[in-house]
């Protein structure tokens, strides 16, 4: 009858790597586990494999050696007794083939290998890395070209329309598909800041690769959102905005006036795809009156008297409550208007806001807004009245005389209205008060340009390599911004791929989503490297990537955590304070260098043969020349176990054809296979020592 083995593994200590090559190479070698004591003999093995026993698990194709024991005493682990030839159970003359299946069996110790530069260790494989910090995510890759196509257009989810890009820089789309899918993204990222908004939808517009990885746009394009049925439709002074994410920033790409009707499509150019919104949003020039009242006082068309309120979004505050403004930064910022019995708009002539002198708009501003007038009879639209803001600060009002419904406009009293624009404000070091019109000030303090810096890193897909990623975001505008990286674990192990470093934008009013940044300048040395960048605009995020290669000769069967650092400065920031350093740690092994099976198979009656299964470098990461490959019984099992069959057979790189390398009959050691006897001459102890070089599987 048939039992399964189950000795036990001892597994010794994890001796550190030495960087020193001892003249002769050191062997690690392998025990098996200990099995109780039996007095039965040991009969003699066949030379046939028997067939495989039932339910057992299938090991890969390796170099293997069979265990020879009575059944009783391999069945429970004891030690066979080696005391007289006559008791021991002669060597089988046949190595059994690779089994089709093996049960996994914690046989005689773990085989070892040892490299010919390093001392005895306890080999790993499969590196395993753990870090602290968080991975990044997959990157985007651009394919070749193979078409010819300069548009592509897609389906909207839900049959709500249809979306058109057009190429506009003479490029081609290439072997890929666009792809347009209900967003996830949070509506608060689009809505933050934005008064009253009315109505939005978020689509996810990019490009797809047959591997299903998104895709670069290979130039700017053109894009039309057509829609089934009109957004909005319904919907009254309204304006119709374009948003688009483009990193951590939303951008406006395109606001447009609305009407009743609703929006049945919208045009836009982008060089980047992301998420999308197209959002209804009441006008920025909000106007509202009631009832009409004569005209009895002052007309004026100059604002600055009739400013009702003002609001800057954006903006913390100190402890003195001065608002901290950031160079380059733009802030959200509500003005109101409003009539006064003694100041009264001047309706038939443009009218005028002067903004102070500290707040200046990024670019001119044009468009169309509707007013409605409340009184007794009803409600009255007046359309077609325009607003104009300059880069100068000068916001200048018009109303549409040629309104039909200009008359009740006209005849209210009590009009007001209020104008949300986007701009940069000027502060200085001491804290100053912005007039904005009699009794609304704002006081403002420069705050200090900062930088802030995060690193990330990952295991490389083939596993040579770790992959490191490092985000510096820019608040305010920063100058000379130096980013210092260092590995600090011995570059002997992991060693800095300096041409393999990368700078590109997460985030950028002027570039594009991980756009290359090309003014950026390198300097490695050693195991680091300095990146500077010349200048930083508020709200930017750079991101830097690199590689540094994992040399597992030197690593051997150790662990290591490699350490790696980060920081960053600038002209205005030279704090070397939490936000401008960063640290990650990983834990970098070889786990699996040696891996062993063992199944069990019937022989003669009362005896029972164990085939061993040991899989070395399975993951090609060692240079095997040199490396010795060693199995061993352990001490305690010696009198009841020895090694059988005609040798061991080599498998290389998972091929399904062993060579046999026979026992060595002259001798102890032939053809790179040495052996170790005991009194009777029974094996019990093997070493293999590959005779070729490379980053082989056996």
């Amino acid at each position: 009858p048939e039992a399964a083995v189950e000795p036990t593994t001892a597994v010794p200590e994890t001796t550190p790597v030495n960087s020193e090559v001892p003249e002769q190479p050191k062997e690690i070698e392998e025990q098996p586990s200990e099995t109780p004591e039996q007095s039965e003999e040991i009969e003699k093995q066949p030379s046939e494999t028997p067939e495989p026993a039932e339910d057992v698990e299938e090991q890969p194709e390796s170099s293997e050696t069979p265990l020879v024991g009575t059944e009783d005493e391999v069945d429970k682990g004891e030690e066979v007794p080696t005391s007289t030839p006559a008791e021991l159970a002669e060597e089988s003359a046949t190595v059994a083939p690779t089994p089709e299946s093996s049960p996994e069996v914690n046989g005689d110790e773990a085989p070892t290998i040892t490299p010919d530069s390093t001392p005895s260790v306890t080999p790993t494989l499969t590196p395993e890395v753990c870090s602290t910090a968080t991975p990044k995510a997959s990157p985007t890759v651009t394919p070749e070209e193979v078409a010819n196509t300069l548009s592509v257009t897609q389906n909207l989810p839900g049959n709500l329309g249809s979306v058109e890009v057009v190429l506009l820089s003479g490029q081609t789309f290439t072997d890929c598909e666009l792809k347009v899918e209900s967003s996830g993204v949070d509506k608060a990222v689009f809505t933050e800041g934005t008064a009253s908004v009315k109505g939005i939808e978020i689509f996810e517009i990019h490009l797809e690769n047959e591997a299903g990885e998104e895709v670069l746009l290979p130039g700017s394009c053109d894009v039309t959102i057509s829609f089934e049925h009109p957004l909005f439709e319904g919907m009254t002074n309204v304006d119709y905005m374009v948003l688009h994410k483009n990193g951590e920033n939303v951008e406006m790409l395109k606001r447009i006036s609305g009407s009743e009707a609703g929006l049945s499509s919208v045009n836009f150019t982008t060089a980047s795809f992301s998420p999308f919104a197209v959002m209804a949003v009441e006008n920025t020039i909000k106007m509202m009156s009631v009832a009409p009242v004569g005209n009895t006082g002052t007309l004026t068309t100059d604002l600055n008297s009739l400013v009702s309120n003002v609001e800057i979004s954006g903006a913390e505050t100190d402890a003195e409550g001065n608002l901290i403004i950031y160079d380059g930064k733009q802030y959200s910022i509500n003005l109101a208007f409003k009539e006064t019995e003694a100041l009264q708009f001047n309706n038939t002539e443009p009218m005028v806001y002067q903004l102070p002198a500290e707040v200046i708009p990024p670019a001119e501003q044009s468009g169309t807004f509707d007013i409605v007038v409340s009184d007794s009879t009803g409600s009255y639209k007046v359309s077609g009245n325009t607003y104009h803001i300059g880069t100068d600060g000068k916001v200048t009002f018009e109303f549409n005389e040629n309104d039909e419904n200009y008359s009740k406009l006209a005849a209210a009293a009590n009009v007001q209205f209020s104008v949300n624009m986007s701009a940069t404000i000027n502060a200085d070091e001491e804290a100053k008060e912005i007039v904005f019109g009699e009794g609304f000030t704002k006081n403002v303090i420069a705050g200090e340009s900062k930088l802030e810096v995060n690193k990330w890193a990952e295991l490389s897909a083939d596993k040579t390599a770790l992959l490191y990623y490092v985000d510096v975001k820019s608040t305010g505008n920063n100058t000379n911004v130096v980013v210092t990286d260092e590995i600090t674990t011995d570059n002997s192990i992991l060693k800095l791929d300096a041409t393999s470093i990368k700078a590109a934008y997460k985030s950028s009013k002027n570039h594009g989503w991980m756009e290359e940044v090309t003014n950026g300048s390198v300097s490695a040395s050693g195991n680091g490297f300095t990146y500077t960048i010349p200048s930083m605009e508020d709200g930017e995020e750079i991101q830097i990537s690199y590689k540094a290669d994992i040399d597992y000769n030197t690593l051997g069967t150790s662990e290591i955590n490699a350490t790696n650092g980060v920081s960053v400065k600038s002209d205005e920031d030279t704090d070397n304070g939490e936000d401008n350093t960063a640290e990650v740690s990983k834990t970098i092994s070889y786990k699996d260098a040696v891996s062993k099976s063992g199944k069990e198979s019937a022989a003669a009656t009362g005896t029972k043969t164990i085939e061993w299964t040991l899989d070395v470098n399975k993951d090609k990461l060692l240079e095997m020349g040199g490396q010795t490959i060693t199995d061993t019984i352990a001490d305690d099992s010696k009198e009841k176990m020895h090694y059988s069959g005609a040798g061991i057979t080599v498998y290389l790189n998972g091929s399904e054809t062993g060579t046999t390398i026979e026992w060595p009959t002259d001798g102890n050691s032939a053809n790179g296979l040495t052996v170790t006897r005991d009194g009777e001459g029974n094996i019990i102890s093997w070493s293999y020592m590959p005779d070729t070089a490379g980053k082989d599987y056996y």
